[in-house]
């Protein structure tokens, strides 16, 4: 049963990275569009991992893809001047996404 989960999930996850890229760009709204899309994978996913219905390898290379993007984006949106108001979006938007990596994190740790 795991081997048929773990197909399922494999053809996703090698497809997420293609998908942003097809996004193209290095807006602002692009990117906090991205780091939202990242933050709302890493919750379902450790939402998921909690109940077994995901394997451990499936939550851990979402996780490094999340933590990849999540330093690519605060490289992409530090190089870029913003506005008052866009600079706290943008770090709210890079903070939710770390807390959602280290929910995941404690989820992997876990017993």
């Amino acid at each position: 049963m795991h081997r048929v989960r773990l197909a399922s999930f494999a053809i996703p996850l090698t497809l997420l990275p293609l998908l942003l890229a097809g996004c193209g760009g290095s807006s602002p709204d692009k990117t906090l569009t991205s780091v939202s899309s990242w933050t709302a994978t890493v919750h379902l996913a450790t939402a998921d991992f909690r109940r077994r219905r995901v394997p451990t390898l499936y939550a851990t290379e979402l996780r490094d893809q999340a933590r990849s993007a999540l330093l690519d984006s605060r490289r992409t949106l530090g190089s870029q001047p913003l506005a008052v108001d866009d600079r706290r979006r943008a770090t709210a938007s890079l903070d939710s996404l770390h807390a959602a990596l280290a929910s995941l994190d404690h989820e992997l740790d876990a017993p």
